[in-house]
């Protein structure tokens, strides 16, 4: 017996790269009457924190896939919580038509919402354009959310009515 061999074509769907710096992602989201076509990823990053003599810090940055792209397009990040934490571990996404993205923030026990039509940089020289065609690495655009839900015990997942 040989084993049943698929191509991507076969089966209607793409495989899309992430950058190598990417060790967990769980959740994809789309609103099609916010950007019709287009997913968005929070993916949890391992990054070398310098002023830490190197060790491994993990951030969840933000990224959007639209096929048939094969490379995922950075976004933001790292994403932070209202007083500036980066520690996340992001389960659950929505949006809302009005761009409204809701992350569930396990370990924080809270939902927190970010603007991705009038997000504001924390760092406002990085606001600049930068084209993520030539390659998926990035310089940090640092995001606080715009409202978060706090007192939710361990949110994993949600939706929007």
């Amino acid at each position: 017996n040989l084993p049943i061999q698929f191509e991507d074509t076969d089966l209607d769907c793409s495989y899309v790269e992430f950058p190598s710096d990417v060790i967990f992602m769980e959740s994809l989201s789309f609103n099609n009457d916010f950007e019709k076509g287009v997913g968005y990823v929070p993916c949890q990053v391992e990054k070398k924190d310098t002023t830490k003599g190197g060790t491994a810090v993990c951030e969840t940055h933000l990224y959007k896939i639209r096929p048939p792209k094969t490379r995922a397009e950075f976004v933001m990040g790292p994403l932070m919580t209202s007083d500036g934490s980066t520690a996340l571990s992001i389960f659950g996404t929505c949006i809302s038509s009005d761009g409204l993205f809701y992350a569930c923030a396990f370990n924080c026990n809270s939902v927190l919402v970010y603007d991705l039509k009038n997000n504001v940089f924390d760092d406002d020289e990085e606001n600049g354009s930068q084209d993520s065609s030539k390659n998926h690495h990035h310089r940090p655009r640092p995001q606080r959310c715009v409202r978060e839900y706090l007192n939710l015990p361990a949110p994993n997942d949600i939706c929007l009515d």
